[in-house]
């Protein structure tokens, strides 16, 4: 820990440049005991954290894996014969089966439109500006020159224009729009999706040895 610096005591009184300075030190002095603490806690913090990661192992067949490769294998398995198998064993509209260690099933993802890869918000403005000149005649009527006083109303807005990307998934699929009109604009459709669902049980946590 740093030397204090000599107190100001609670009833803070600022009067002259020497009080001020002495009302500097102090904050000076808290700033750096707060970082201190912090990184002290940090250093803490990182050795707890290396000693669990040195013990995340499991023995399996006589060899150590890592808690996290075990996990993504055995997730792997279950999610591919959930999504080719579990079908068999749904009742009615029920999405997911109850098991004494937990549950599996599916959840369905929607369609969803997202800007493409190779594209950006502005190239698909552009795309369909070019086909209506919708965008170009919002401009227009943002900059026109009506004024409040002296300043123009457009200064004293801010207006972002973006791709309605909600409003082409519903176009798509209401078949206002079709796939290729959506994806002639730079726009990607992700098909809606059944994903699988693996929850197991909670298990109460053991105190520490």
């Amino acid at each position: 820990m740093s030397k204090r610096p000599a107190a100001i005591g609670a009833d803070v009184s600022v009067k002259t440049l020497a009080d001020a300075d002495a009302v500097l030190h102090e904050l000076a002095w808290l700033a750096n005991e707060k970082a201190r603490i912090a990184a002290e806690a940090k250093q803490k913090i990182d050795r707890i954290k290396a000693d669990a990661a040195e013990k995340a192992f499991v023995d399996i067949d006589g060899t150590a894996v890592a808690f996290d490769k075990r996990v993504e294998l055995l997730e792997s398995k279950l999610s591919k014969w959930v999504e080719s198998q579990i079908e068999r064993h749904l009742d009615g509209k029920k999405r997911t089966v109850e098991l004494p260690h937990g549950k599996v099933g599916l959840r369905q993802q929607p369609l969803v439109a997202m800007i493409g890869d190779e594209s950006t918000e502005a190239t698909v403005l552009d795309a369909i500006d070019e086909r209506c000149g919708v965008v170009t005649a919002i401009k227009a009527q943002l900059e026109r020159k009506s004024q409040i006083g002296k300043a123009r109303c457009g200064d004293l807005i801010s207006v972002e224009i973006k791709p309605a990307l909600k409003a082409m998934k519903d176009a798509l699929e209401a078949m206002r729009l079709s796939r290729e009109d959506v994806e002639s604009l730079g726009v990607s459709i992700r098909d809606a999706y059944d994903e699988p669902v693996l929850t197991p049980t909670k298990m109460i946590v053991a105190d520490a040895a």
